[in-house]
């Protein structure tokens, strides 16, 4: 998958070194009052990929497209580009997917410890560190960054590199390992998998 956005804005794209247990890929589905949650353990790739397209086609046709859905990467060894591919699917079906690891060893409390949310196609603050619950709500709730600096973090936070922050361009952005820069994809280059999510929307006035 492309690199995340990292960090609390623009600047720290990273890649994540998913922790694992085998060869195989495990898959483990959870029924909870108002999410499904599906854990994958081992490796995304070859034959793994068909299994996991398969499954979760089943396990997702009679499913609103409201109701969440929590994906743990965690316990992922290794994604080859067919395993991209089904994870990118899942995406456009409406999965959220959360790190209890990074680099191979269990999130410090500094990367978000106990657990992770991971949405790369917005930027960095909207992946929450540390949660402990999670709750839903009819309603937009007010957020930290929106309430406290509105005219520079808005609600939805999706990259586009078209909206700049008061202080900053974000047409261009620095990889960690790069000296030079490159042009901000819309939506962090996921743009063919979740620009429908927004039809209709004007982006820059809802940022």
């Amino acid at each position: 998958m492309r690199p995340e956005s990292g960090g609390c804005g623009r600047r720290r794209p990273i890649e994540i070194g998913w922790q694992g247990i085998g060869k195989m890929l495990r898959i483990t589905v959870t029924e909870g009052a108002s999410e499904q949650r599906w854990v994958l353990q081992g490796r995304l790739a070859a034959s793994s990929v068909e299994e996991l397209t398969t499954n979760w086609r089943i396990n997702r046709q009679d499913r609103a497209p409201t109701e969440s859905c929590i994906v743990d990467l965690s316990e992922i060894t290794s994604i080859d580009k067919d395993g991209e591919q089904v994870l990118l699917m899942m995406i456009r079906d409406g999965a959220k997917f959360v790190a209890t690891g990074l680099y191979g060893k269990p999130l410090r409390n500094q990367n978000g410890a106990p657990i992770r949310l991971v949405v790369p196609w917005k930027y960095g603050f909207k992946s929450a560190k540390s949660l402990v619950k999670i709750r839903f709500q009819k309603e937009q709730p007010p957020a930290t960054w929106n309430r406290l600096a509105p005219d520079e973090y808005g609600f939805y936070a999706n990259v586009n590199p078209t909206v700049d922050h008061p202080r900053w361009s974000q047409a261009k952005e620095r990889r960690l390992g790069e000296f030079f820069k490159r042009e901000t994809l819309m939506f962090n280059g996921y743009s063919d998998q979740v620009a429908s999510l927004y039809t209709g929307m004007d982006l820059k006035k809802y940022h």
